[in-house]
């Protein structure tokens, strides 16, 4: 980005972050393959932040928000390693007791709930 951005354009990133935990990290990130194999891997904030100083540029300015989940409705637009949306379902369930993922999961209701900590990043060039 910061190679095709003309001088004094913005650079922005915004992505959801994982744990500084990296047990918590690690356990989201397994999650997330399961229920999208296509992914590779949610990174904590201070990683993206070093991307910004690695590619010569400031200090990113940083917004934070909490993208709140339904776990039927994350089911419903997900694909499961081997269409094991059951497995998935289990996997999200067992992560309200004690948090292993890092991502506030609660039970509300009849259902579960979590949610995606997101980044938007922002450096000027």
């Amino acid at each position: 980005m910061v190679r095709v951005a003309a001088i004094g354009g913005r650079i922005v990133l915004c992505d959801a972050v994982a744990s500084d935990h990296a047990t918590k990290a690690a356990a989201f990130n397994r999650m997330e393959r399961f229920r999208d194999p296509s992914t590779v891997e949610f990174r904590p904030l201070a990683f993206l932040t070093r991307l910004f100083a690695d590619a010569g540029l400031r200090q990113p300015e940083q917004r934070f928000y909490q993208l709140a989940v339904e776990r039927e409705r994350l089911i419903s637009v997900s694909f499961p390693a081997d269409e094991d949306r059951a497995g998935l379902r289990a996997m999200l369930d067992a992560a309200v007791e004690g948090d292993p993922m890092g991502v506030g999961a609660r039970r509300q209701g009849d259902s579960m709930w979590f949610d995606y900590s997101t980044a938007v990043l922002v450096a000027l060039k």
